[in-house]
This record gives structure tokens, C-alpha cells and sequence, in this order.
């Protein structure tokens, strides 16, 4: 890490900018796959059941965000290993690949009331700067080509990896937006990127140099509700406690509940087309059931992972809808 704040020191009012490639409603097709990479002396003389070992803990970080399963799991259920295990060995450039079985790692989780986060994933960027920088110009971003560059970034992607988060790089050249905007939370500018991008958040990282020391400062910004400071000390720290707040939003009981909703503000055969299209895009929403129509509310059962109280918290991420009583309106937005 040495030749990094090094380079960020001399280089203090650069800017760097990273993008989550999957938005929310498109799928990780791989999350029950993990893989290893085996290059390092450390894994000279590990044999199979500690290759598993290593990706069941990388799983079980990715769908639950959870760092304390070992506290509040069962996790001599699992053994043996192998009955886990889909697929496995090595494949090319020194990486070992292990495949697990979903329905048995599910079955776990359900065993120890242990939520679930699944294969979709919200949209997040994450910009990067140094607190002694006050402009952005083209040409002082960083090189993606430059060592001290590809051991940032290989620190961050690693991180992220192991909890289901996939980083892209992108020049920021292509957004009017100043250090000062990212330092101080100018809410017109991020959101503005937000917008541009379709994020549900923004990840906001600033690295202050005192007393010949970075210092790494962590936040998160929200589409709907405004910046989150995350507890984060290390730069190694931010992506981990990010991916576990979000899991706290996104992971749902692992069981499907029926719940019936009352929607007002369907006037139209279109409204109720569109209603139905929001809901299906939902990721917890299994199966729709028509009821009644009456007036311009709309009566529906619904199948939901995780039930009424995951519905509730992912309306409010999406602000789908707006509450008055017991009938929720729905917001008709194309």
C-alpha cells in the first residue's frame, strides 16, 4: 500500500471514479460460483476441503453480508464439505473454482434464520478523492496502465468480489462535476450522476493525508434519502461494511408469503399494465393475482419473498408507491 498513498500524495487532486457494472433487476449469474485465485505462496499447501472452506466463506459473504455466521450459525451442518459442492478444481491461470449446491446452502440459511441476499444486485457508483484536490482536469486522471493505479483497484475489486460487487472504471472527464462538489456533498451534482447513470447510489470516498498518513473516509449516497457515513477506518474496511449495510436492505427471509394490497390511482387498462410491470420487476415478487377493480383501486395478492415486511422495505427503495391509510397510490411514472 506504500507505493499507493505515495502516488495518491503527489498526485493529491486527482480523481478517480468507479461504476458497479449490474443494476438491480439484472441478475449475478454466477453467485453460487467462487473462485480462487492460487498464485500466492499462501495456498502452496492447502488441500481440497480447505479450497472449499475458503469459498464457502466467500459465499456465504455474498449472499448474506453477514461477517458474524460463524457466531450465530450452525456451521458444523455443513460438513462434510463435498455434499455442497456442485463442481470443483482448477481451471485456467492458477484459479480454483469451486461450485456449490443453492438449494443445500438455502436450506442452511432458512435451518438458522439467516436472510437471504439473491442474484440481483442494485446499481452503485463509488468516486474517489483526495481532500487536498479542488479541480478535476482531463489530463491528470489516472492511467489504468500505472502499477500504483492496478494495486488500488485490484484491492477494491478483490474486496468487492468476495461480496458479490463488480467495479468498472470510467474517466469523469464526461461529467461536470469538481472535487469540491464531491468533498463537499454538492446533493445537484451526485444526483445529477445518479440520474445520468440510473444509480441507486453513490458511493463517496475521501482520502485525507495527515500527518504523512491517509486517512480513508467513506460515505453513501442515496437516491431517495440523502448521505450515509459509513464506519469504515482502512480503505479495506469500505467495501466490506458497504456490501453489509446494503445486505441489511436487500437480504429477505428465504420463504414466500401471500399478501394482499389495495392500489388506488388505476384509471386506465395502461395504469394497470404499468402498475403490473413495476411489480414484476421487483425482485421479491414471485407470482400477481387479480382480485377486483373497484372505482380506481385495484385489488391484488401477491407473492412475496420474504413477505409484508420485505414488500414494505423494497416499495420504499423503489418509491413505487405513496401510503394513505391502508391503500397504497400508485406512482404512475413511465
Amino acid at each position: 500500500m506504500n507505493k499507493v498513498t505515495s502516488f495518491i500524495k503527489w498526485h493529491s487532486f486527482l480523481v478517480f471514479m468507479f461504476f458497479l457494472s449490474h443494476a438491480y433487476a439484472e441478475t449475478f449469474t454466477d453467485l453460487f460460483e467462487v473462485t480462487i485465485s492460487t498464485d500466492s505462496e499462501a495456498y502452496t499447501n492447502l488441500d481440497e476441503n480447505s479450497f472449499i472452506e475458503i469459498a464457502l466463506d466467500t459465499l456465504l459473504l455474498r449472499i448474506t453480508g453477514r461477517d458474524d455466521l460463524h457466531l450465530v450459525a450452525d456451521y458444523d451442518s455443513l460438513r462434510p464439505y463435498q455434499n455442497l459442492v456442485l463442481q470443483r478444481g482448477y481451471i485456467e491461470d492458477e484459479r480454483y473454482l469451486v461450485a456449490f449446491i443453492e438449494e443445500s446452502i438455502r436450506t442452511f440459511l432458512r435451518a438458522n434464520n439467516i436472510n437471504f441476499w439473491g442474484e440481483e444486485r442494485p446499481q452503485i457508483g463509488l468516486i474517489a478523492v483526495s481532500s487536498e484536490g479542488r479541480t478535476l482536469q482531463e489530463a491528470n486522471f489516472l492511467d489504468p496502465s500505472v502499477e500504483y493505479f492496478n494495486e488500488l483497484n485490484s484491492m477494491i475489486e478483490a474486496d468487492a468480489y468476495q461480496r458479490g460487487i463488480f467495479i468498472n472504471y470510467i474517466l469523469t472527464y464526461e461529467f461536470s462535476i469538481t472535487a469540491n462538489d464531491i468533498i463537499f456533498f454538492n446533493f445537484n451534482a451526485l444526483q445529477d450522476i445518479m440520474e445520468s447513470q440510473d444509480l441507486d447510489y453513490l458511493v463517496l470516498l475521501n482520502i485525507q493525508s495527515l500527518y504523512f498518513e491517509d486517512r480513508f473516509f467513506w460515505y453513501l449516497l442515496d437516491k431517495n434519502s440523502g448521505v450515509r457515513k459509513i464506519e469504515a477506518n482502512a480503505l479495506s474496511d469500505g467495501i466490506p461494511n458497504i456490501a453489509s449495510y446494503l445486505a441489511s436492505i436487500y437480504a429477505f427471509p428465504d420463504y414466500t408469503e401471500n399478501i394482499e394490497i389495495t392500489v388506488a390511482g388505476i384509471y386506465s387498462m395502461e395504469d394497470y399494465n404499468r402498475l403490473r410491470q413495476r411489480l414484476r420487476d421487483l425482485s421479491i415478487i414471485e407470482n400477481i393475482q387479480f382480485r377486483s377493480l373497484i372505482n380506481d383501486n385495484v385489488n391484488l395478492r401477491l407473492d412475496v419473498i420474504g413477505g409484508a415486511e420485505a414488500f414494505s422495505k423494497i416499495i420504499s427503495i423503489e418509491n413505487l408507491f405513496v401510503s394513505s391509510g391502508d391503500t397504497l397510490v400508485f406512482q404512475n411514472i413511465p
